[in-house]
């Protein structure tokens, strides 16, 4: 799974139209955004197994390391997400 996230993120695909924006945005762009918000649906379930009260201290700390990862990944998506984003505002200000 790490590795199909990692590929994703070094792989530019083809331009899709975007509905919200009525401008261009890479497919990759449109996949990140799909699976940051998987990510956020896998981290909020993560939190609520580890505040339930039947999981023991080993469950506990092997969930709170898989969601520091999640949560790391998660940053180096919105990092792309948000490099994408403010391309074309300096492209435009450069015109």
């Amino acid at each position: 799974m790490l590795f199909l996230i990692i590929l994703i993120l070094s792989i530019g695909m083809a331009f899709a139209q975007d509905t919200k924006k009525d401008e261009l945005e890479p497919h990759h762009i449109q996949v990140l955004r799909q699976l940051r918000a998987k990510v956020e649906g896998w981290l909020k379930d993560i939190n609520d197994r580890i505040e339930g009260e039947d999981v023991t201290r080993f469950e506990v700390r092997f969930l709170e390391i898989l969601r520091s990862l999640l949560e790391w990944v998660r940053d180096k998506m919105d990092a792309q997400i948000e490099s994408w984003e403010k391309r074309p505002k300096e492209r435009e200000e450069n015109i």
